[in-house]
């Protein structure tokens, strides 16, 4: 017996690494061809940040040559929570501004791996901030390449030559339909879209934040939270403007799209004259600062703000999705730290249930024991020696074939393996040549024609 049970625990084991995961996780998909050193990045630390456990990936839609769109659900303390304000953070709607993305990628994998975010600041803007406690009370929902394809050939456009940021009052292109579908889904209090001039744009193209003009509200809560991150930056020495859309100005816009909405909204715009590193450095600033502007803003001054517009509809009413709260509840409030419950993993059942089936079936050789005895002629159980079932004191010895132990198992084996492969609460991940389909969700959330 004891060579029973190292076979059922060796096959669960092998099964175990051979399993796939729930389809919540997704992994950034990797074409034929190489991707693009921000891609490059961004895999590599989508790839961290799954590992440490502290953060959801999920797939928000397809571009139109079938790249995966990524959206990454973390706390910036990197501990699994449920917040209860959540910002929305857009990057590369322009595949030439790499920057983005570049230093989303800091952000994810440094936040994920449980550090103090506020190692990523500027150490003089940190020494001023005072700490960034606002931020537990933030959950970050980012997309952190919304044009892939232009990302991969370094073009402003989509791979249809279209300008998705010219696209949010029709929502014709993939890309936009689905940042706006992460939108609906999350319900953000916040947006920040962050973007970066280029040498050849008009003067005076400096670093910027612009809000935009909220039909329905003052802008008083951008101005707030403006008034809480600017004044760490601009002590560094670094000029940022703070200016309001104009009159009129062009509403195809993602940032004047979201307010529209009623949410508040944020472009951000580094320098056309400022280093790689240094355009990096300041989106990482002023998207931890606004970020934590927003959490220690608390939820009933969110709820004071948005009062009365569609985008505060939705965040009161809204309702973390069911599979994130049992994650986070599985996590045990630990992060990095915290460990999964390991039989709360159907992957387990289904190796145990195959494992022992695969053990009973080699044990037994294609024929069961004959019960020693007064009950001689019967069968037994290889695990207990009890009566296999097949007619105590049966005269005729009788063979048990293996299909025969296989089909006992099968129930069982099937409801674990049901149980393994249950749909994900969010948009599944599909291979490329079948776009994966996208769950409708119902929100009064950017609706009717602004």
């Amino acid at each position: 017996m004891p060579g029973f049970w190292i076979r059922a625990l060796s096959a669960a084991s092998a099964l175990a690494l051979t399993v796939p995961a729930v389809a919540v996780q997704v992994r950034v998909e990797e074409l034929s061809a190489p991707p693009s050193a921000p891609l490059l990045k961004l895999q590599q630390s989508l790839r961290e940040a799954r590992a440490s456990g502290s953060v959801r990936v999920y797939s928000a839609g397809r571009s139109l040559e079938g790249r995966n769109i990524p959206l990454v659900v973390l706390s910036p303390t990197g501990r699994p929570s449920l917040p209860p304000v959540r910002v929305l953070i857009i990057c590369a709607q322009h595949g030439d501004e790499p920057a983005s993305v570049e230093a989303i990628s800091d952000i994810i994998r440094h936040c994920a791996s449980g550090r103090d975010p506020s190692e990523l600041l500027t150490p003089s803007v940190r020494k001023g901030s005072g700490g960034l406690t606002g931020l537990e009370d933030v959950l970050w929902i980012i997309v952190p390449a919304a044009n892939p394809d232009g990302l991969q050939a370094g073009r402003r456009s989509n791979s249809a030559g279209a300008d998705i940021n010219r696209d949010w009052r029709a929502r014709i292109q993939p890309e936009t339909r689905a940042v706006k579908q992460a939108f609906a889904r999350w319900a953000p209090h916040m947006v920040l879209d962050l973007h970066q001039w280029s040498p050849d744009d008009p003067p005076p193209a400096d670093n910027g934040l612009e809000m935009a003009a909220a039909p329905g509200r003052t802008n008083s809560m951008e101005r707030a939270l403006a008034g809480r991150a600017l004044p760490a930056v601009r002590a560094t020495g670094r000029s940022v403007s703070l200016i309001s859309s104009r009159p009129g100005a062009d509403p195809t816009l993602a940032h004047r799209y979201f307010a529209s909405t009623g949410a508040v909204s944020f472009l951000i715009e580094t320098a056309a004259r400022s280093a790689p590193d240094e355009r990096r450095q300041m989106l990482k600033d002023l998207v931890l600062l606004l970020s934590d502007a927003a959490g220690r803003t608390r939820a009933p001054g969110w709820e004071e703000a948005l009062k009365g517009t569609p985008a505060g509809a939705a965040a009161a009413s809204f309702h973390y999705p069911a599979e994130y709260r049992e994650w986070v509840a599985s996590r045990d409030g630990g992060g990095p730290g915290g460990s999964e419950d390991p039989l709360s993993d159907p992957r387990l059942w289904a190796a145990a249930a195959l494992g022992l089936c695969l053990a009973v079936m080699r044990t037994r050789q294609g024929e069961a024991r004959p019960v020693r005895g007064r009950t001689a002629g019967g069968r037994v159980s290889p695990v207990r020696g009890r009566p296999w079932g097949f007619g105590v004191g049966s005269s005729t010895a009788r063979r048990v074939p293996r299909y025969e132990m296989a089909r006992g198992c099968a129930p069982l084996l099937k409801k674990a393996l049901r149980a393994a492969a249950s749909p994900a609460e969010n948009m599944p991940y599909g291979p490329r040549s079948r776009p994966a389909s996208i769950r409708p969700v119902v929100s009064t959330a950017g609706t009717g024609n602004r």
